[in-house]
């Protein structure tokens, strides 16, 4: 039995779980706080004014890079495709100086202008993308949504491993799913609901969309932002990048990347993924889908046997009052007794030695 002082840190401990499960932060829709061009002027994007390079309260001491002849992979409007082909790369450390206290919601913008390059991103020296593959020459990328809570006025996004172009920064107050109009073109949305959707929502959503009953990987793939920015292993697709796409590695049955995990889908499904990723895995499904967050039962947490209000029950009466030496193995005793079975006899000391061995030491006397 449990003494009532270890019943209490058990109590605790389930009222901060029903607390963490619990919790919701601001309900208040969020909203745009600033976008930076990291690397060039001032311009509007998405009918939204985004800074320039020389913002205020902006530092970044990388080097800069440009180069607007790259074609990009997908394409995208001329202010964007600007932003996104001047840059800063070296260290890799963007911080945003003087913001108010609060959760903000933080994405993106990369580009590859060489060859591929694989990174890791942090913010605020919480690592929010492992591994990411920057792809082949041109594709493009907006990372995210990461959310970070700020209480010392600093917002920082660095990256360790290869070399990484940071071309624009996107900050919203509070969660925000990511959601922006999504470039698709009439006969890639035909293409995306006739050869991919259907097989997405057949072979993968079982185990991989919010209506799961039990998310693996922490991968979703029934939108967009949670596609790209991937689960434990990374991102599912490179949009582009047939051969950098885990979701391809996977339906192709790689030697350790299998899926789904008890049939290989048919050859023209794998060809119809594969075209779609080539083509820069266009999605009309914008907004972010969440894994849902289990909450506890309180009422059914109460009938646990820890939480239940100590008892002193009657010791029963058993029939071999010979065989029982204590009150505990009366209450044994007693269960046998309704279930017509007999107790053992008692071991002798040889075998008792041996079982106390096992049980200590894992290896026989």
């Amino acid at each position: 039995m449990f003494s009532p002082q270890r019943r209490m840190v058990f109590a605790c401990f389930a009222v901060a779980l029903l607390l963490a499960g619990s919790t919701r932060g601001d309900d208040s829709p969020p909203s745009f706080y600033r976008a930076i061009n990291l690397n060039g002027p001032p311009l509007t994007i998405d009918g939204r004014a985004w800074e320039g390079g020389d913002a205020k309260d902006f530092v970044c001491k990388d080097k800069a890079f440009e180069n607007q002849n790259v074609e990009l992979t997908p394409p995208t409007v001329a202010n964007r495709a600007r932003m996104i082909r001047s840059s800063r790369w070296g260290g890799n450390r963007l911080t945003i100086q003087n913001v108010p206290a609060g959760r903000y919601t933080v994405l993106l913008y990369v580009w590859e202008d060489n060859n591929p390059e694989t990174y890791s991103v942090s913010v605020n020296g919480r690592e929010v993308l492992r591994g990411y593959n920057s792809g082949r020459t041109g594709h493009w990328e907006r990372l995210g949504p990461w959310t970070a809570d700020v209480s010392d006025g600093k917002l920082e996004i660095t990256s360790r491993g290869g070399a990484a172009n940071f071309s624009g920064l996107e900050i919203w107050r509070g969660e925000y799913d990511g959601g922006r109009p999504v470039e698709i073109t009439a006969e890639d949305l035909e293409f995306f609901e006739r050869r991919v959707r259907p097989v997405l929502v057949q072979h993968c959503y079982e185990c991989h969309s919010q209506d799961s009953d039990e998310v693996q990987g922490d991968l979703l793939l029934d939108s967009r932002p949670t596609t790209l920015r991937g689960g434990v292993t990374g991102p599912a697709v490179v949009p582009g990048d047939v051969e950098n796409s885990l979701l391809i590695k996977a339906v192709r049955y790689h030697d350790d990347l299998q899926m789904p995990p008890d049939y290989q889908l048919a050859k023209q499904e794998i060809e119809d993924l594969e075209t779609w990723v080539r083509r820069g895995a266009p999605d009309p499904r914008r907004t972010a889908t969440k894994i849902k967050r289990k909450r506890i039962d309180v009422a059914k947490a109460r009938e646990f046997w820890s939480f239940r209000p100590i008892a002193d029950p009657a010791v029963p009466t058993v029939e071999d009052a010979g065989w029982a030496k204590s009150d505990v193995d009366r209450f044994i005793l007693a269960e046998l007794e309704r279930r017509d079975l007999q107790p053992l006899a008692m071991a002798d000391k040889r075998t008792l030695i041996r079982r106390a061995t096992f049980d200590l030491t894992g290896l026989p006397p």
